[in-house]
């Protein structure tokens, strides 16, 4: 019997591979290091543009912070299973619309 996840996978496994030594011919270890140290770049600085933001617009602002006060005590039993999380969620994704607009 066949099991189509796990051939997707070794799939893109071994495609994943493929394109790894492709970059290693092509590049050399010398490139693939500037590349691995772009990568880190950019995701530092994103992360650098994300928390300046939040602490520009949602930190500043006194209902964002009651509300995330309240999610924070609502997601707060670590230990156990949450009650009704699709409502605690569903209104999260809805604050978020009207806060930023989203949709």
């Amino acid at each position: 019997m066949i099991n189509r996840s796990t051939d997707c996978v070794v799939f893109l496994l071994t495609k994943c591979r493929m394109i790894g030594l492709c970059m290693q011919r092509t590049v050399g270890t010398w490139g693939l290091t500037g590349l691995d140290r772009l990568l880190c770049f950019m995701i530092v600085q994103e992360l650098q543009n994300f928390t300046s933001f939040v602490e520009r617009r949602v930190l500043r602002d006194k209902t964002w912070v009651e509300w995330l006060n309240k999610l924070s005590n609502e997601l707060e039993p670590v230990n156990s299973l949450i009650s009704q999380l699709h409502a605690i969620l569903r209104s999260a994704v809805c604050v978020c619309n009207v806060r930023f607009k989203l949709m």
